[in-house]
């Protein structure tokens, strides 16, 4: 049985602890932890903030938090890379057993703008034989007029196609516990079997590299990776565990998970940041009073009596 220690674990922070990195990251045309973050407080705010009154903000909401936090989770004996890049990963798994990942996962919404050119995606979506292509024609089109591929999309059809197909991946990235089942008409054409499959936008750019712009990356504190570039840097060998402190990191922890023999911990849905370090303080406390023998036990065990304690099963 698996058993890990503080000493075996690697907490790596990736969001920027500095005005000047933060103010950097706003104008970052390839960064989006900080301007998707600065969004969130415009919405909340009865006001315009400024550049300044937005560090104000995350300087006392975000950045003190963490290192406060931080400092206390390196006394326990864990190994807390700041400022935490790509090239930090090589050495992190070689040396531990389990790897946490505070990171941002580019939002998986799609924009219309996000296609280099709509009508040839449409086009490529009605030619392409692959199951998900199949599923967005039955799905996405049900309720809509089948595009005339001869002509232009409208800039109406275009927003109104890209809503559906965002909706329907909602549906089915965040309601669900598994895939949802599909039918759809069998390759003999003779009847029709269930399909079961997540549709999402990673699913897309895999399937249309050329017609979509690849955004569902990793962003490290050096900038966007995508989950190949992030697979690379963990070891063919690594048999330890990811903890992907990442929104929406289950089809990360699945990618990264198909080619190593690794245990992977993962989120269906939007995480927050301060709420995540102060389990993850909690599980180290956990190994460190020897509650649990494993850190899955312990992220596991806390979990359980978080709801018990609030009355859940």
């Amino acid at each position: 049985m698996m058993t890990h220690t503080p000493n075996d674990c690697a907490l790596l922070i990736t969001a920027p602890l500095t005005k000047e990195d933060f103010l950097f990251d706003l104008i970052d045309s390839e960064k989006d932890f900080v301007k998707n973050w600065a969004r969130s407080q415009q919405l909340a705010s009865d006001k315009i903030l400024t550049d300044e009154d937005l560090w104000g903000i995350y300087s006392v909401k975000v950045k003190d938090f963490v290192l406060k936090i931080v400092d206390e989770i390196k006394s326990f004996g864990v190994k807390v890379i700041l400022n935490a890049e790509s090239g930090d990963l090589n050495d992190v798994f070689l040396e531990k057993k389990v790897v946490t990942l505070e990171a941002h996962w580019v939002s998986p919404k799609i924009d219309p703008t996000d296609f280099h050119d709509f009508d040839n995606f449409l086009e490529s979506l009605y030619k392409s034989d692959e199951i998900v292509a199949r599923v967005l024609r039955k799905l996405v089109f049900s309720k809509l007029n089948e595009p005339d591929l001869s002509l232009q999309c409208k800039e109406s059809e275009t927003i109104e196609i890209v809503t559906k197909i965002n909706k329907l991946f909602s549906s089915y990235n965040f309601k669900d516990t598994k895939p949802k089942p599909v039918l759809l008409e069998s390759t003999d054409q003779n009847y029709e079997e269930e399909i079961w499959i997540h549709l999402n936008r990673f699913a897309l750019e895999c399937i249309f590299p050329n017609e979509i712009k690849q955004r569902c990356k990793i962003e490290m504190f050096d900038g966007l990776y995508t989950l190949d570039n992030f697979q690379n840097r963990v070891p063919l060998n690594f048999a330890g565990v990811i903890d992907f402190t990442v929104c929406n990191s289950e089809l990360a922890g699945k990618y990264v998970k198909r080619s190593r023999p690794c245990l992977v911990i993962t989120n269906r849905f939007p995480t927050d940041l301060k709420l995540r370090l102060i389990l993850y303080k909690g599980a180290i406390k956990m190994l460190m009073a020897d509650d649990c023998r494993s850190y899955v036990d312990s992220v596991f065990e806390l979990r359980r009596q978080l709801l018990e304690n609030l009355g859940e099963k």
